[in-house]
C-alpha cells in the first residue's frame, strides 16, 4: 500500500508540478501529420473495400528503392527486423549446431532468432569506447562450427569493416550486419548493409524510419537472394482486422507521443499496451524466449505506404538533423572525453540515432532529467534487454564480457531526432550541463 501512494504521489506530481509542457521523447519522432492522414486515407479506402491494405504493389516499390539507397541487388521486407534476420539465417542454412557469434551488448530478439534456428549464440565483448563488437576477441571464439558472425552498429556507429571482412574471409565465416539502429551510416563512404553477405534493418518505432514495425533483410549474394525469396513467399501476412488495428495504432501513438500531449499521453499509452489494446513491438512470448505464432511475418501494404514515404526524407532525418544535433552535442562535450567524439570522418560517417555517453549513476541522471521533463534514455540498461529469461538460457555466462556488462550499467541516451526543436535541443543541452557540473557523474575511463 506504501508504494502504491509513492507511486501516485509522483504520477499527480509529475504530471502537476513541471517546469515545462512540452515532454520530449524518444518515439514515433519521424512521422508527420500529413503521413497519418495519408495512413487515415488508406485505412478508409480498405473500410470501403476500395484498398488492399494487406498485400499489394507499394511492398514491391518500397524494397526497390530501400535496395536501391542501400546499394545491393535485392531487398525483402518482414514485419520486423529480427523477422527479417530469422530470415536470413534460415537463407543461410543455419541449423542445429551451428554457432553465430555476436556482440553481448545486444537485444534478446537477436539470440532468439539464433536459437529458433536451433543454433547457438556466441558473445563477444565490446569496445566501450564505440559500443560495438571488440574485433580483436572475435578468433579466440571462432570453433569448427562457427557458422557466421553479426556486426552491428550501435547507435548508429559503423563498425571496423575492414578488420571483420579480413578474419570473415580467414575462417571462411558469412557475415551478417545488423543494421537495425544503422541506417543511413557508412564506412569508407558505402553504406552500412552494403558490406556483408547479408543485412537487416528495423522500421520500429524508435529507429531512423519507422513503418510503426517492420525490417528489411538486403544482399547482392544470388544464392541467399534466391532463398530470401523463398522465405519471403512463404511467409504470410498479418489478418485484415490486425493491420488496421496497428495502422489505428501508428496514428493514435504520433499524437500520444509528441513532445505536446506526452505528459499525459505516457499514462494513456501505459494503460493501452496493460489492456493489450496497443500491440508491444517485443511479445510476452519473445521475453520468454519462445517464438510468437506469427513469427516470421511480412510488411503489410500500407505500412510500405509509409516506408516510401520516410524514405523520402531520409537525407533530413540523418544529414540535415541528426548530423547536427550531434555536433551541439559535441561542442558542449568538447573538453570531455566520450566515445562518441573520436570520430574519423574520411572513414567513419555516423548517423547517431542516440547520442550515447555513460555516467556513474544511471538513476540519478534519470531523475534528474525527468524533472526537466526530459525523458532520459538507456539504452541498453542490461547486458541483453527485453528478456525475463536467466541469461544462460540465451547462452550468455556472466562476468564473460566485463566491457559490455559495465557499459551496460552505465549508458544514457540523448535525442537527435527531427522532432526536437531548437529550444528542445537548447533545454536539453542547458539541463545536461547541470548535471555534468554540479552532479559530477560522467564516466570516466578509471
Amino acid at each position: 500500500m506504501v508504494v502504491l501512494k509513492a507511486k501516485i504521489f509522483r504520477v499527480l506530481k509529475d504530471i502537476i508540478v513541471r517546469r515545462h509542457i512540452r515532454e520530449i521523447n524518444f518515439y514515433y519522432a519521424t512521422i508527420t501529420m500529413k503521413e497519418c492522414f495519408l495512413l487515415a486515407a488508406q485505412l478508409l479506402k480498405s473500410y470501403l473495400g476500395k484498398e488492399n491494405i494487406i498485400n499489394g504493389g507499394f511492398i514491391s516499390r518500397f524494397e526497390e528503392e530501400f535496395a536501391k539507397y542501400i546499394g545491393v541487388d535485392s531487398a525483402f521486407s518482414f514485419g520486423s527486423g529480427r523477422m527479417a534476420f530469422y530470415a536470413i539465417l534460415k537463407a543461410m542454412g543455419i541449423k542445429g549446431g551451428d554457432e553465430i557469434i555476436l556482440p553481448a551488448y545486444t537485444c534478446a530478439v537477436i539470440p532468439n532468432a539464433i536459437i529458433y534456428c536451433g543454433a547457438k549464440p556466441v558473445y563477444v565483448d565490446i569496445d566501450p569506447k564505440t559500443f560495438n563488437m571488440d574485433v580483436s576477441k572475435i578468433e579466440e571464439k571462432i570453433t569448427f562450427n562457427t557458422r557466421a558472425v553479426i556486426v552491428q552498429h550501435m547507435f548508429g556507429l559503423p563498425a571496423d569493416m575492414d578488420k571483420l571482412i579480413t578474419i570473415a574471409e580467414r575462417y571462411n565465416l558469412r557475415i551478417i550486419e545488423d543494421c537495425a539502429q544503422a541506417l543511413g551510416a557508412e564506412y569508407k563512404n558505402k553504406k552500412v548493409g552494403s558490406f556483408g553477405d547479408a543485412a537487416f534493418f528495423s522500421f520500429e518505432v524508435s529507429k531512423v524510419i519507422t513503418t510503426g514495425w517492420g525490417g528489411m533483410a538486403v544482399t547482392s549474394d544470388t544464392l541467399i537472394q534466391k532463398a530470401l525469396a523463398e522465405e519471403q513467399e512463404g511467409t504470410g501476412f498479418l489478418g485484415l482486422i490486425r493491420t488496421r488495428k496497428l495502422t489505428i495504432q501508428i496514428i493514435l501513438s504520433y499524437f500520444l507521443y509528441h513532445p505536446w500531449n506526452y505528459w499525459l499521453g505516457k499514462y494513456l499509452l501505459a494503460i493501452l499496451y496493460k489492456q493489450r489494446i496497443f500491440i508491444p513491438s517485443i511479445t510476452e512470448e519473445e521475453r520468454q524466449g519462445q517464438k510468437p505464432a506469427n513469427y516470421p511475418c511480412r510488411l503489410s501494404n500500407i505500412q510500405a505506404v509509409l516506408g516510401l514515404s520516410q524514405l523520402q526524407k531520409l537525407r533530413y532525418y540523418i544529414q540535415d538533423y541528426r548530423v547536427m544535433v550531434a555536433k551541439r552535442y559535441a561542442e558542449m562535450f568538447k573538453d570531455i572525453e566520450i566515445p562518441v567524439n573520436k570520430e574519423d570522418t574520411n572513414v567513419y560517417k555516423h548517423i547517431y540515432l542516440r547520442y550515447t555517453f555513460l555516467v556513474d549513476n544511471r538513476k540519478k541522471a534519470i531523475d534528474f532529467f525527468r524533472n526537466y521533463q526530459i525523458e532520459l534514455g538507456e539504452w541498453f540498461n542490461q547486458i541483453i534487454v527485453c528478456t525475463d529469461l536467466p541469461l544462460e538460457k540465451l547462452n550468455y555466462r556472466k562476468g564473460s564480457c566485463p566491457n559490455a556488462e559495465w557499459v551496460a550499467g552505465h549508458s544514457v541516451n540523448l535525442f537527435t531526432h527531427p522532432r526536437l526543436s531548437s529550444k528542445d535541443i537548447a533545454r536539453i543541452i542547458k539541463v545536461t550541463k547541470v548535471f555534468l557540473l554540479d552532479k559530477n557523474k560522467l564516466w570516466s575511463n578509471g
